[in-house]
């Protein structure tokens, strides 16, 4: 069996359990990172039908992450928001334009403070469709790491920080606990730069329990 084939066989569980993965799958998705594609990112084994099954919310993660004041003038996310802007104007990605207008609506801003900064468009992203594309990126990222999946038994749970943006996990002990832990792991640690730099990666195990991770 070649190296390759074995990687596969092994790699049967990572998504949805396929017995005979046909494809490989870019995790984070390959659409996130500047061209030329960089040498360092990750592709782990998929079936088909999981790797084509997640395209549209690949695209939605990166339209939405693209959208955001604070990303939209940093150098390394300005090809990837053309490109979501580009893709737009595609027929196939018609009901993703609507669904951008849909949720879109103009509000006042204020700073924390209460200064009047005017009136601006703002976005509601659905987060179901986010933690999706963090999930199975998650568990490709564990594979890479263990060199086995994840067992199906161990599910993989999302926050987007910081906490006053999640609004599902908000003031919940969980949540804030997920805060205070990514928080201590960047300061201890430095980063997996996954392109260049447009995804950084924190990763730690426990000690009890090789399988439970961050």
């Amino acid at each position: 069996m070649s190296a390759k084939k074995a990687k596969r066989r092994a790699a049967a569980w990572i998504f949805c359990g396929a017995a005979d993965p046909s494809t490989w799958d870019h995790v984070p998705p390959k659409n996130l990172f500047n061209k030329p594609s960089p040498g360092n990112l990750i592709k782990v084994p998929s079936c088909s039908d999981c790797n084509v099954g997640a395209s549209k919310d690949d695209e939605y993660l990166r339209l939405m992450m693209t959208l955001r004041e604070d990303v939209s003038e940093t150098p390394l996310a300005r090809e990837p928001a053309d490109s979501a802007m580009r893709a737009l104007r595609r027929p196939e990605f018609r009901g993703l334009l609507s669904l951008l207008v849909s949720i879109t609506e103009e509000m006042d801003v204020r700073t924390p403070a209460g200064i009047f900064l005017g009136r601006r468009g703002v976005y509601k992203p659905d987060l179901s469709r986010l933690y999706r594309v963090i999930a199975r990126t998650v568990r490709g990222l564990f594979y890479d790491e263990r060199r086995y999946p994840l067992p199906q038994s161990y599910g993989v749970k999302t926050y987007l920080l910081p906490e006053e943006w999640d609004i599902k996990h908000q003031d919940t002990d969980v949540s804030r606990t997920a805060v205070e832990f990514a928080t201590a792991l960047q300061r201890q640690s430095a980063p997996r730069i996954i392109g260049r730099r447009e995804v950084l990666c924190w990763w730690q195990s426990t000690a009890e329990d090789p399988n439970v991770s961050a």
